[in-house]
């Protein structure tokens, strides 16, 4: 049964705390149309459920809790409304259902305006797309669909800017500026205005905006985009199509490891869900931040989003190293007999690296102990065996001419320096350590006592 009756809710901010917002709900109905209420917020990667709330004998449901900034959904009776959190006080009043109603504080006022502004452009434009695909570009009725579709794009874009304007640096303005669609030109080809969404569809998505997570427009926004390149320019291959644009999206994410991590977890999440481990593979071998660049926090973080969909993992057999080392030897790690092995990946413009192979060669046996072999990426091969040079190591050392893009690195899947594997005698994979000091706590041979 739907609310057609008068609808009263109250979502009040009983405190603001430094960081969240201690907000009380309070829900009234003038008559008993359902016994409870489902209470929901967005963590990016779905929908979660908060609560399940109960009417009382008012008709009325309350419940207090601390709510982080982001969008949250309250479901009666099969209806749903969306509304946002930035720390102050939520007040809605509906009159004949539960999504017709009045907004009381500025960020919901402003995100109401705006989705009512989009569901309305959003049927006018594909009712004018459907005249523009079916009648003669020459005909007058063509001429004036055309002429205003471009009105109906400008108007849609003067008044989003005036919702922003009016409250520029408020949530509610930063989720519609990423939100917001763009304007094509009906005049250029389908092929044409693919190429212009392909290129400029992530302009006003802020990716070092991580209040974006918490909701479903950032997530919405990469779907999207991700559909722009299915059958594109020839590619028939989903897969392949896919990659293209996750590369794409995955090069923007850069400039925030959080917001990389968010996107890499939730894009792993859905093709894995999907069954495509093509997918999945690309998404694990992508080249993810820059040589060096990278903290140890950030590599355990982005590690512990990556494991479970990992085939290299602590328990598997290691794939298997073979090659020309820099000194011109051949070697084969599935033909070594030592009884443990080091696998380091390394950037010679990581001076963490530096110091944790030269933490090894200070405090480990590598003649009898323990076999190194080094994988590492730099400029030249000159400046590899400068650096190994330097650091006096032994060992096995391979250059990666081809960098992010060599077999051993997506073999291992490797996606940030330094990467270690320590092996056994079967060449299993006994430990994964991020650091030296781990190494030392988790090793089978204890070194640091």
């Amino acid at each position: 049964m739907s609310l057609k009756r008068l609808v009263f809710i109250a979502l009040i901010c009983l405190s603001v705390l430094p960081l969240k917002a201690q907000l009380g709900l309070s829900f009234s109905i003038n008559k008993h149309v359902a016994s409870w209420a489902l209470f929901s917020g967005y963590t990016g990667l779905e929908l979660q459920i908060i609560d399940t709330l109960y009417f009382d004998e008012e008709n009325h449901l309350s419940y207090e809790f601390t709510l982080p900034q982001g969008m949250y959904q309250l479901e009666v009776d099969g209806e749903t409304l969306e509304f946002l959190s930035e720390g102050k006080p939520v007040q809605y009043v509906a009159t004949a259902s539960l999504t017709e109603g009045e907004w009381f504080d500025d960020a919901n006022r402003q995100w109401s305006a705006y989705l009512h502004e989009r569901t309305s452009y959003r049927q006018e434009i594909e009712a004018l797309k459907t005249v523009l695909r079916q009648y003669d570009p020459q005909s007058l009725f063509y001429q004036n669909a055309s002429q205003e579709f471009a009105r109906r794009q400008q108007s849609f874009h003067e008044v989003t800017e005036q919702l922003i304007s009016d409250a520029p640096d408020s949530f509610a303005a930063r989720l519609i500026k990423a939100d917001r669609e763009m304007a094509i030109d009906p005049k250029s080809s389908g092929a044409e205005q693919r190429q212009m969404l392909i290129d400029h569809f992530l302009d006003e998505v802020d990716f070092n905006d991580l209040s974006l997570i918490p909701t479903n427009v950032l997530t919405t926004k990469m779907i999207d985009y991700l559909s722009l390149f299915q059958g594109f320019e020839g590619v028939n291959d989903p897969n392949v199509a896919f990659a293209i644009g996750l590369g794409k999206i995955l090069e923007k994410a850069k400039v925030n490891t959080k917001m990389y991590g968010f996107v890499l977890e939730y894009m792993l999440k859905g093709f894995t869900a999907l069954g495509m481990d093509a997918v999945t593979d690309y998404l694990l071998n992508y080249p993810q931040l820059g040589e060096g660049d990278i903290t140890v926090e950030d590599g355990m973080m982005l590690d512990s989003i990556s494991a479970p969909y990992q085939k290299v993992r602590v328990g598997v057999k290691a794939p298997d190293i073979s090659g020309l080392t820099i000194n011109g030897e051949p070697y084969r790690l599935y033909d070594s007999q030592a009884k443990r092995k080091i696998v380091f990946f390394w950037s010679t413009e990581c001076e963490y690296c530096h110091d944790f192979l030269t933490a090894i060669r200070k405090n480990l046996d590598l003649e009898n102990d323990y076999e190194l072999v080094t994988i590492a990426l730099a400029e030249s091969k000159k400046e590899v065996e400068k650096a190994v040079k330097k650091m006096k190591l032994l060992g096995h050392h391979f250059y990666e001419e081809e960098r992010w893009e060599g077999e051993i690195i997506k073999n291992y899947h490797v996606f940030s320096t330094p990467t270690v594997f320590v092996l056994d005698a079967d060449n299993n994979i006994v430990l994964k350590p991020y650091d030296w000091t781990e190494f030392c706590r988790d090793a089978i041979h204890r070194v640091c006592d």
